[in-house]
């Protein structure tokens, strides 16, 4: 057993080999399909979902179709409608809904797993990210717009259809803001990007490389919450998603898929999560004002975790995690894989 501190959230993680070698600790159930048929994100049910904030289109059969949507959630949790401001209620406060909730239909395939994503798909929806998110930072009332994706029911998916979604908040959310003030205090300190330090600790140390090429690196972080979580990484210095150019949307895209394989063949195609740690925009928070300096300390990247961990009362009473897998292990059953 062994504790190890995580230095970009501040926590420590519990790693529980033993607890990995029980047969019921890990949570791995096969995904049911739902009917395309009633599916609103299908082809020839766009009645269903309204207007496209964004299309990325192609030609089949002779006619022009799209291959991408971006559209408003039907169900979503902020909207761009609400007025700002939060008021008081005694020792509380509240506030409108304001923020905005988008899905991204990857692609026009129904049940297409993440595992099974090429070069375009991946491509097309770094494209709907970046335009959206581009978009929505123009109102100066968002301040944090993310990218995420949940594949399989067990990490929050409700349709089979391959989407992801975009969220804004009005607000810069505890996990966000932690990670925020982390990376400066160490760039205060030490006059370096402590993403940048930590990806070339680990390329000189090659013990939880999984995959890499000239522009993405993926590792097993040293002190992950979950097993066989994954983090993809800018190799050059980089705060800003929406700034990758066309060559490195094709690296990343490779290095996504070569992982993504893997995942499929070691975790039996489990459910996972996908979420981009991405840069702030427009904060005017005077406890951010450090925010200026945003280009030196922040580095976004990928986070890939799957969802066969067990969350139990320790986690959710004290926030401290139990990994029952060193990510050493993992990494090695990561990198051991044939996907060729």
């Amino acid at each position: 057993m062994q504790l190890r501190y995580d230095p970009i959230k501040k926590r420590w993680v519990v790693f529980a080999p033993e607890r990995g070698e029980r047969g019921d600790y890990l949570i791995l159930q096969k995904e049911v399909e739902d009917d395309p048929e009633y599916c609103p994100f299908c082809p020839g049910h766009e009645s269903y979902t309204g207007r496209s904030l964004h299309e990325d289109t192609g030609i089949i059969d002779g006619k022009k179709v799209w291959l991408t949507r971006v559209i408003p959630n039907k169900f979503p949790l902020l909207k761009v409608e609400e007025t700002d401001g939060i008021k008081q209620y005694g020792p509380y406060a509240y506030s409108s809904r304001l923020g905005a909730h988008e899905v991204i239909i990857d692609s026009r395939t129904h049940g297409l797993k993440i595992f099974d994503y090429q070069m375009d798909d991946f491509i097309r929806l770094f494209n709907a990210v970046i335009v959206r998110i581009s978009d929505l930072r123009k109102d100066v009332r968002l301040k944090y717009i993310t990218m995420i994706k949940n594949c399989g029911k067990v990490a929050g998916a409700t349709l089979s259809h391959p989407h992801s979604q975009i969220v804004a908040f009005p607000f810069l959310p505890n996990e966000v803001k932690n990670i925020w003030k982390n990376l400066y205090e160490y760039y205060y300190v030490n006059n370096r990007c402590l993403v940048c330090d930590i990806l070339n600790f680990e390329l000189e140390k090659k013990e939880r490389i999984i995959v890499k090429n000239d522009f993405f690196v993926a590792y097993s972080p040293y002190a992950p919450r979950h097993s066989f979580e994954v983090h993809v990484v800018p190799v050059i210095h980089t705060n800003d998603f929406i700034g990758l150019k066309d060559y490195e949307k094709v690296k990343l895209a490779e290095v996504m898929i070569d992982v993504l394989k893997r995942y499929n063949v070691a975790l039996d195609g489990a459910s996972l999560n996908i979420n981009l740690i991405n840069t702030a925009c427009n904060i005017d928070i005077p406890e951010l004002e450090f925010s200026k300096y945003k280009e030196r300390f922040f580095h976004w990247y990928i986070e890939l975790i799957p969802r066969i961990n067990r969350i139990g009362g320790i986690e959710k009473g004290t926030g401290v995690y139990v990994n029952p897998f060193l990510p050493e292990k993992c990494t090695e059953i990561l990198s051991g894989i044939n996907i060729i």
